[in-house]
């Protein structure tokens, strides 16, 4: 409940001021009430139009810093927060703060600005939180520090367990401990610490920062003082990459030490990764091949699980003897791409199998693999896009057989640090001899206008008389079906496809010999269309509120499911509708009738509030009133005291 406290003063000594809710300032010194009733407290300079906060007053538990504060008709940016600007060291009420959001437009926030705040525990930066000069005794006392800095020192190291897993964190407030590792660069870097204790049975492991933010140093350490530690493993950078990969060999029962900092002082969140094994073994992330542990054998058959070999992942001049075995290596269907450098150096590697599922083949996926010399390569049909150069600097001669849609993309006479590669490339095209008939179904779809279509379950057949200019014409037969997407067509009985949802030709091993030859022994060939529901991305505009989720992805023809919650200081959240004025509300059980990405807005209703009288030590009638929050409180009663004038209605 709100209360305004009449100000009754003898007459002999009235001086009114009135507050107009323009800024009042004196001299450098300012404060603006911006359109959320919160006042702000600053200096400022007319030299460059920049502001610093010294605090505020009339806010929520969010704290939502303003990019520009005003004197006058004047506007000013925010660049700075002074030194306990927020400090519940200094005003109490600051205790109530629990979320902080930064505006882009901020450079320094100094030591003790949010000292104590103790339920500070989400801080948001609108930009690049590295562009902001601060320290963590910026948010000293407060969750938020205790969090993104909970692993700053090496005795605070947080504990890892099990062969293999991953973590996060967030070093933008860390800092280098007198006696720590180098990175190898100079620099006192912001570092994380954790520690990890080699399972039995284990005796390889890697650790890399794939999917983290910024430029990351990695080593790993054995001791138990940071002073005193011995370094098993060091990473900066991997073929150029700003991201870390270090393996080792490791002790059953040895406690490790992993080191994170970021180059050059850079800062950002952290991704840890971390795999042990018993020797060899290929390290992902969700499919992405980015290294491995141990010794390469001298057969590696790259895991089902794999659809990307990325780059450096076998990198001799990274791994050094632990790829001298490597002699050849297998690829499954699950692989589509190959990235640059991925094989580097690998000096003995003299045999690459393909699965048929491959579709990128990156410049340099092959550089200097000198034992490739002599040898022939075959790239399946599946090939979509490979780099001229993706064989070069071998010293030497090789022979790649490529299907023929290839044929200007290959070239050879590319010269290195290993010699000149002399690249001969002979292109094939699939043979389709035995097979007479092929029949597309379209299960639920249809096919367009002219396309031939036989009984009630709208079937088309291709009869192959002259080859590719028949199985061609299955690229004019794509159907349709509303609500849905078309996911290819799928071959009946082999789990296999066919056709890509391009109609593009999907050379599987199930129907292709390496070299582009038909094998599938039957004359007819039965094909399903296969059809995934559409999802679009609903984008949920909170109206001049905050929403706890800005999108969310829903499928055509489903419900919205749960929908996020919405606050606006001084509202009561209605629900989503579909206009921003008017339309149709949405709820979780509403279907999904959209065909395309949109938008749901948030509709609200002013709170209204009981604003209660104190005459102090006077009379008033009526001693309270209704009111609706963001609108004028209209006509006020009179109050009346005697041997006093009433000098109006105050908040304090």
């Amino acid at each position: 409940m709100n209360a305004l406290i009449s100000k009754l003063k003898k007459i002999a000594a009235c001086a009114v001021i009135a507050f107009s809710g323009m800024s009042v300032y004196a001299g450098d010194t300012a404060s603006w009430t911006d359109a959320q009733g919160v006042t702000w407290e600053f200096d400022y300079t007319d030299a460059d139009h920049t502001a610093a906060l010294r605090g505020a007053t009339g806010y929520t538990d969010t704290l939502d810093i303003p990019a520009t504060v005003k004197v006058g008709g004047t506007q000013y940016r925010v660049d700075a927060i002074q030194g306990e600007a927020f400090s519940a060291a200094v005003a109490p009420g600051f205790l109530n703060i629990k979320t902080v959001v930064i505006p882009d437009s901020l450079t320094l926030i100094e030591p003790y600005a949010f000292n104590g705040c103790s339920k500070l525990a989400a801080v948001t930066f609108d930009g690049d939180p590295m562009n902001i000069n601060m320290v963590a005794s910026s948010f000293n006392g407060t969750p938020y520090l205790a969090r993104v800095n909970a692993n700053d020192k090496f005795a605070n190291a947080i504990t890892l367990t099990g062969t293999e897993g991953f973590a996060t964190g967030c070093n933008i407030l860390a800092s280098a401990e007198p006696g720590e590792p180098d990175d190898h660069d100079g620099n006192e870097n912001r570092s994380l610490w954790w520690k990890w204790k080699a399972p039995a049975g284990m005796t390889a492991a890697a650790f890399h920062t794939f999917a983290s933010s910024f430029d990351t140093v990695i080593g790993v350490y054995t001791g138990m003082s940071v002073n005193a530690l011995t370094e098993v493993a060091f990473n900066d950078d991997r073929l150029g990459e700003s991201l870390s990969f270090a393996k080792c060999a490791v002790t059953p029962g040895q406690i490790y030490y992993i080191r994170v900092s970021g180059f050059g002082q850079s800062g950002g969140d952290v991704n840890l990764c971390w795999k042990a094994a018993n020797g060899f073994s290929c390290v992902d992330i969700d499919g992405l091949m980015v290294g491995f542990t141990g010794n390469c054998p001298a057969n590696v058959t790259i895991p089902k699980t794999i659809t990307w070999i990325m780059k450096g992942a076998f990198d001799g001049s990274v791994y050094g003897e632990d790829l001298g075995n490597l002699k050849s290596v297998t690829m499954p269907e699950s692989v589509v791409g190959i990235q640059e450098g991925a094989f580097y150096t690998c000096p003995n590697l003299s045999s690459v199998t393909f699965g048929r599922g491959l579709l990128i083949l990156e410049y340099g996926a092959f550089n200097a693999c000198s034992s490739l010399v002599g040898k022939t390569l075959y790239l399946p049909w599946t090939v979509e896009d490979a780099a001229g150069d993706s064989f070069c600097e071998f010293g030497g001669a090789l022979t790649v057989q490529a299907p023929d849609t290839l044929s200007d993309q290959l070239y050879g006479g590319t010269y290195g640090e290993y010699g000149p590669t002399v690249l001969t490339a002979s292109y094939y095209t699939p043979s389709l001899d035995g097979l007479t008939t092929v029949t597309l179904y379209p299960e639920g779809g249809k096919f367009g206008l002219g396309v031939p279509v036989g009984g009630e379950d709208g079937s088309t057949s291709i009869h192959l008389q002259s080859g590719l200019s028949d199985w061609s014409q299955a690229f004019s037969r794509k159907p349709t079906r509303p609500g849905y997407a078309f996911g290819g067509f799928w071959a009946s009985g082999h789990a296999q496809e066919v056709w890509d949802e391009n109609m593009k030709f999907k050379g599987n091993t199930s129907y292709w010999t390496s070299d582009g030859k038909w094998k599938y022994t039957a004359s007819t060939l039965d094909v399903h269309a296969v059809w995934d529901r559409l999802t679009y991305t609903v984008t949920f505009n909170p109206t001049n509120g905050k929403v706890s989720r800005s999108t969310k992805v829903v499928q055509s023809n489903g419900t919205y499911g749960p929908l996020p919650a919405a606050t606006q200081d001084g509202y009561d959240f209605l629900g989503w509708f579909t206009e921003r004025s008017g339309g149709t509300q949405v709820t979780e059980t509403t279907k999904v009738t959209q065909k395309c990405d949109h938008t749901l807005f948030a509709h609200w209703k002013a709170k209204t509030f009981t604003v209660s009288f104190n005459p102090t030590n006077g009379s008033v009638d009526p001693k309270s009133k209704t009111v609706q929050y963001n609108k004028a409180y209209g006509a006020l009663p009179v109050a009346t005291q005697t041997g006093y004038n009433f000098l109006g209605w105050f908040t304090e």
